[in-house]
């Protein structure tokens, strides 16, 4: 379903009641909504069931939705006259019971840390296709990009994660062509980990999108720092014991690692040529705030990984029953998990941001003007899982979705006990 870039709800204003000045009729109610899930692609019959409408107004319906330009059928999408006022109306009719406040019923029960915010876009369409899903990322990407944007703050350092739906984010903000930030209000983007072991260039690596966010919001390359050259994984098969008289296999690899200015700065060490940051401290400890993509369920490191993880000497079947999935490439473990040796040794070898830097920068969210935590931006229902369990472990602070995942995320949410 595309759109004009921008529109979007904010869970916490319907939540509050932030919605139209005045209530439409129930007919104008059922029309907005009818008009709305037509764009969605939903079937003529669901549409009855959603709305408890019989077949025959449902279809008339659909027919005032297109001589009022509320909808559009070759593909289905909403009409140049279907306002955001309309889509409030409609989506508070068809969810009376939104997401944020299912997510903040669950933090009542100690279940979770809730969202500060949440800000939910529409599905493009709910097709899993690989053309499907390009185009899902791209209207997604361009739709939420001023928001994401908007939530950057004045100053700081902001840590960048990898991932398609984040590079979608990173285009959208692109394409804005945003005034350039003046000297004094730059922003640093860090990347949070190093780099896919691939055979082509990864644009959407942690170091590319840290480049190209300083080229979008900065006019220069000159406030990022790269990752370049670091491996995302010292290979698992690479022996932590000492060969001989000299050093492990992962020993002279982290020696290597250890040399590259941009890792020490980032996560601590001293290499020759690196500069001291005279407030002290990696950098990784006191990030303003971190930008980051998350795994579909069941498919760590996202898909497309099975080269990636092969090359780091990663059995990907192993690591699937073994792992929920991750965000930023640290790995959530499945339940009852989280000691398990595959995990410990992937740990172990990760070159990149911890669970437990991640875990501070979400919990310094307030405590600054300057705090704005982690944002997570992610499309589509399979995501859900990962999504909980991260709101589980208070790691969420903004969060960017499309409507299908949101739809998953209210199910699974109400299930949580």
């Amino acid at each position: 379903m595309m759109r004009p870039p921008g529109r979007s709800r904010n869970c916490n204003l319907l939540q509050n009641g932030c919605m139209a000045r005045s209530i439409p009729e129930e007919s104008q109610l059922n029309l907005y909504a009818a008009s709305y899930l037509f764009a969605q692609g939903e079937r003529a019959v669901d549409i009855c069931a959603q709305l408890d409408l019989e077949p025959p107004k449902v279809a008339r319906l659909r027919s005032r939705a297109i001589a009022q330009e509320l909808l559009e059928v070759r593909p289905p999408v909403l009409g140049p006259r279907f306002t955001a006022e309309m889509e409030r109306a409609a989506l508070a009719l068809l969810q009376p019971d939104p997401l944020s406040k299912k997510l903040r019923a669950a933090e009542d029960k100690k279940l979770l840390r809730a969202p500060v915010t949440i800000r939910v876009y529409p599905s493009a369409s709910r097709g899993t296709a690989p053309s499907d899903w390009d185009l899902r990322l791209k209207e997604f990407g361009r739709e939420c990009a001023r928001h994401v944007a908007d939530l950057l703050p004045r100053t700081g350092h902001i840590g960048v994660s990898w991932g398609a739906s984040l590079d979608a984010v990173v285009t959208g903000i692109e394409e804005l062509a945003l005034p350039k930030r003046v000297s004094g209000e730059q922003l640093h983007f860090v990347p949070t980990c190093g780099e896919p072991l691939g055979r082509v260039p990864d644009k959407a690596s942690a170091s590319n999108m840290a480049g190209r966010l300083d080229t979008a919001i900065n006019g220069s390359r000159r406030h990022s720092f790269s990752l370049s050259g670091v491996p995302f994984l010292i290979p698992i098969d690479f022996g932590d014991v000492p060969l001989g008289e000299g050093p492990s296999e992962t020993a002279v690899v982290r020696k290597l690692i250890a040399r590259v200015p941009a890792h020490a700065q980032i996560f601590g060490g001293t290499p020759g040529g690196a500069k001291r940051d005279p407030r002290g401290g990696p950098l990784a400890g006191r990030l303003s705030m971190i930008l980051t993509s998350i795994s579909p369920e069941g498919l760590p490191f996202g898909h497309g990984a099975g080269e990636y993880l092969a090359s780091a000497g990663v059995d990907v079947e192993k690591l699937r029953m073994a792992a929920l999935g991750d965000i930023s490439g640290v790995v959530l473990p499945r339940p009852g998990r989280a000691g398990h040796p595959l995990l410990t040794k992937i740990s172990s070898h990760w070159t990149g941001i911890s669970m437990e830097q991640r875990e501070s920068c979400a919990a310094r969210t307030g405590e600054a003007g300057d705090r704005f935590g982690i944002t997570v931006v992610a499309i589509g229902a399979a995501k859900a899982a990962c999504v909980l369990e991260s709101l589980r472990r208070g790691l969420v602070t903004h969060l960017v979705i499309d409507s299908d995942l949101e739809v998953a995320l209210r199910t699974a949410a109400g299930a949580l006990k």
